[in-house]
């Protein structure tokens, strides 16, 4: 049967609705420097999950829960073995949650309502959105032949939450593609230097370097508009994925890997159609274009580059997520 959740403690008299209608929205990027605001999505839709997805044992291989969020699976399960009988169970909701338990749950003498409550002490040890993902879901469990009656005061806990915690994790996201990027211009710049240093013909090199599997790719390169040879190539790219290339290759593995999730999470073409480590190495390209197309945007082209001293590197870099994003759309 339903779930309903009042907003009110006469039962009688109450403004209730069905959880099933309940929307979490709002995963916005507030903080990033000149960019756009994100499209509403669907916190259930970035994890890949409907509704009710916590009465179902598939979610496992969804989400990744914490230590205290596979508590928390486990003590919904308990409040409901725990089930006590009230004469007037609506008290329930009558006052803060006095009970130690993470879930409390209290049925009417005929069995026929279920009051369900949580305990908002334990919103502090949540430490994934996966973890209160699972929460929310949890508060909203229908159970057959009963009608399951929760507080909206408790649900609106759990969803602020929620969705502060997604939101967070999504500018970090954001934050992380920004620092990545800088962190490959200097990686980059890094490697030219000791590419001089082992090959002086090879000074003033722009080479085009992209990745396969656990190796570097140097897919082509020019010093002065002329091409560089074969035998070249094959010399940039021994460095490269010597220990003279570790720091390069690191930053690159490191920016794979934040690409893919960020576009599989917050992008309609990744939760349609996700893409895997290997889709990126098929996809991304050239490194060293992809941080040549930031002169072009917004107003870099103002600018020599990111260490101009107009300009500072977060603003630079500051569309590097929705770059990456780019390059993988097919």
């Amino acid at each position: 049967m339903s779930t309903i959740t009042i907003s009110s403690l006469n039962i009688n008299n109450q403004t209730a609705k069905s959880s099933e209608n309940t929307s979490l929205q709002g995963v916005a990027n507030n903080n990033a420097v000149n960019t756009p605001p994100a499209e509403m999505i669907s916190i259930y839709d970035i994890y890949g999950l409907k509704k009710g997805f916590s009465e179902q044992l598939s979610y496992k291989d969804k989400v990744t829960l914490s230590p205290v969020g596979v508590m928390l699976s486990e003590a919904h399960q308990l409040a409901e073995l725990n089930r006590e009988t009230w004469e007037e169970p609506s008290k329930i909701f009558e006052t803060d949650a006095d009970f130690n338990e993470a879930f409390k749950e209290v049925q009417s003498e005929n069995g026929d309502l279920v009051f369900r409550r949580f305990n908002k002490a334990y919103l502090d040890q949540l430490q994934n959105v996966p973890d209160a993902l699972l929460l929310y879901d949890q508060m909203g469990q229908s159970e057959k032949n009963k009608i399951v009656i929760t507080l909206e005061k408790d649900l609106n806990e759990i969803g602020m939450k929620l969705q502060t915690m997604a939101m967070d994790e999504r500018d970090a996201s954001i934050g992380n593609s920004i620092y990545k990027t800088s962190d490959l211009f200097d990686a980059k710049s890094k490697f030219s230097e000791l590419i001089e240093k082992e090959h002086p013909h090879l000074k003033d090199v722009d080479f085009e370097f992209t990745l396969k599997g656990d190796k570097i790719v140097i897919t082509g390169g020019k010093i002065n508009g002329v091409d560089l040879s074969p035998k070249e190539l094959s010399q940039i790219e021994t460095l490269a994925n010597g220990k003279e290339g570790k720091e390069l290759k690191d930053v690159m593995f490191s920016i794979r890997e934040e690409s893919v999730n960020h576009y599989n999470k917050y992008t309609e073409a990744g939760r349609k159609a996700p893409l895997s480590l290997n889709d990126f190495d098929q996809r991304f390209g050239d490194f060293g274009a992809y941080l040549k197309s930031f002169k072009s945007s917004g107003n870099n082209y103002k600018f020599k580059g990111p260490d101009d001293p107009s300009t500072y590197r977060v603003g630079y870099f500051s569309g590097a997520a929705e770059m990456m994003s780019g390059r993988l759309a097919a």
